[in-house]
């Protein structure tokens, strides 16, 4: 999604785009507006929006009053996938990195007790609790508490599986930003990771069916006070 916005002839995205720059989870980083601004954009131009791509941001509302304390006039695109999906390709990024050896059912059965612990696990600094595969997925909260520092008028939703080469959900994204709603961006094709690697078994039916129990009630606040719809996550 970064690549598409920094396309638009009106927004710059903070480079490089890879890896995300999660400035205001490094504590170490001053909030300060010009030291920000310099660390990530090459130019300032009245006519631009600026931003940021950092996805651990949703989860920590320290992050959301950090920012608001340099920048009182901003948006936050929330991109929202399938928790069940999110939880897979979460554990695959896991296995990948060596952070997880266990199968996903059993990884899934012991998150509660790990993350108690699990930077005694990791032995090294990360941004995220490695092991939150279904606790992450509830986005209900992290939304709430956004809308608390941000506002609703200051959120712009959008679901990922309407996402992909979708010309008009990418125009309605830069409409909801300010700026010039029918530019169409050179590429559309967007990367999602792929949550059935050829390593690693996928979700069964069974357990998928499990799974979804555990996101019935947050994914239902969801649909009943943001007003969205999310029929392709059944």
């Amino acid at each position: 999604m970064s690549e598409i916005l920094d396309q638009h002839p009106q927004i710059q995205m903070s480079k490089p785009l890879i890896p995300e720059p999660k400035y205001f989870l490094n504590k170490k980083n001053p909030v300060n507006y010009n030291f920000y601004f310099n660390s990530l954009f090459s130019h300032k131009n009245k006519n631009e929006l600026f931003g940021e791509k950092s996805t651990t941001y949703l989860e920590k509302i320290s992050i959301a009053k950090r920012i608001k304390k340099i920048i009182s006039n901003f948006k936050i695109i929330i991109i929202l996938r399938n928790p069940i999906d999110r939880a897979f390709s979460h554990y695959n990024f896991s296995k990948k990195f060596g952070f997880e050896t266990l199968q996903f059912e059993e990884a899934i059965k012991l998150e509660k007790k790990r993350k108690v612990y699990w930077q005694d696990l990791v032995k090294k600094e990360i941004s995220v609790n490695p092991y939150s595969y279904i606790e992450r997925g509830k986005y209900y909260k992290y939304v709430c508490n956004w809308e608390k520092i941000v506002g609703r008028k200051n959120m712009i939703f959008v679901i990922s599986e309407n996402l992909f080469e979708n010309v008009c959900m990418i125009q309605k994204i830069f409409n909801e930003l300010g700026v010039k709603k029918n530019f169409v961006p050179r590429r559309l094709k967007f990367k999602s990771n792929n949550i059935n690697k050829d390593n690693i078994t996928p979700i069964t039916d069974k357990l998928r069916k499990n799974l979804s129990k555990e996101f019935i009630k947050p994914n239902q606040l969801l649909m009943e006070k943001y007003k969205l719809d999310l029929s392709k996550w059944d």
